[in-house]
């Protein structure tokens, strides 16, 4: 009785594991879309912002060309900088709660995030005026 639990419980472990997904951290540094070399920096923060709140991210404003953005989806959560210019895009993640990360990689969740961030950001300044 006690090995055919022990198999379970090393059957569930695996199982459990396997359902967790590490990747590596995607951080973001891209060109901006040419037409934000004619906005302003406020004009490009205003954009950002407003493309994080479609996404439910909470933008706070650092400094110049600086925000600071969480997700929080209950349980897990990230934090991540958002440096911009007319010319380049960065998203780095600052910190995460239960996506177990580690200095080179995150839970799969973060990722999708990321990259629904950098496209919603870099479609919605490419269609600004």
């Amino acid at each position: 009785m006690m090995r055919l639990a022990a198999v379970f419980a090393v059957a569930f472990a695996l199982l459990l594991g396997g359902c967790l997904r590490y990747e590596p951290i995607d951080n973001v540094d891209r060109p901006m879309p040419p037409n934000a070399e004619h906005m302003s920096q406020d004009r490009i923060r205003d954009l950002i912002v407003n493309s994080g709140r479609q996404l439910e991210w909470v933008m706070t404003p650092v400094g110049p060309g600086h925000l600071e953005a969480t997700h929080d989806a209950g349980k897990i959560s990230a934090t991540v900088d958002i440096y911009y210019t007319p010319a380049r895009l960065q998203i780095l993640l600052k910190s995460s709660r239960n996506l177990f990360q580690t200095a080179t990689t995150v839970h799969g969740h973060y990722n999708l995030w990321i990259r629904n961030l950098e496209k919603q950001i870099i479609d919605d300044v490419a269609a600004a005026p």
